[in-house]
């Protein structure tokens, strides 16, 4: 599991070559935008920030938002982002189900 900064150990990221490796057929392969390159996984996960419509001005992190691995094209920079959990970087917990309003809500 990273440590409370978000860093990876060696050991996790080469856990999410060996992902990688075990979806796509591994690193390397050609970046949709600038062709053949070398990629490299951040050192870091990184979860998103929520901008809410409601409050522009605020900024909050989601509970709801599950942190991601950025695999990143060293040509051109283009990014791909991996759901930490799913990679197993973290434990699996189970996460309630997003609560919509219903139609009677409003």
């Amino acid at each position: 599991m990273p440590d409370v900064h978000g860093h990876l150990s060696p050991v996790e990221i080469a856990a999410v070559h060996a992902w990688i490796r075990h979806h796509h057929g591994g690193l390397p392969f050609d970046c949709p935008v600038s062709g053949p390159t070398t990629w490299v996984v951040n050192e870091y996960v990184y979860q998103s920030i929520i901008y809410p419509v409601q409050a522009p001005i605020t900024m909050s992190v989601s509970p709801m938002a599950w942190p991601v691995v950025q695999v990143v094209c060293t040509v051109c920079g283009y990014t791909m982002y991996f759901n930490a959990g799913l990679i197993g970087l973290y434990p699996s917990q189970p996460t309630p189900p997003p609560r919509f309003p219903t139609i009677h809500e409003g």
